[in-house]
């Protein structure tokens, strides 16, 4: 979940019939998945102005 007000990515795991909070991305945290290898995407960065 992006909180953009907060500037943090919280992610989660279904785990049973439940969501868990794995981790709570903040600042520099680096947000990736292991179902796209190779993706990396500092948190940072989705608080920047888009590029025109």
């Amino acid at each position: 979940m992006v909180d953009w007000q907060q500037q943090q990515v919280e992610v989660y795991q279904r785990q049973q019939e439940q969501l868990a909070l794995l981790k709570t991305c903040l600042g520099e945290d680096k947000l990736s998945s292991p179902l796209l290898p190779g993706f990396e995407c500092p948190i940072s960065r989705l608080w920047m102005p888009p590029l025109l």
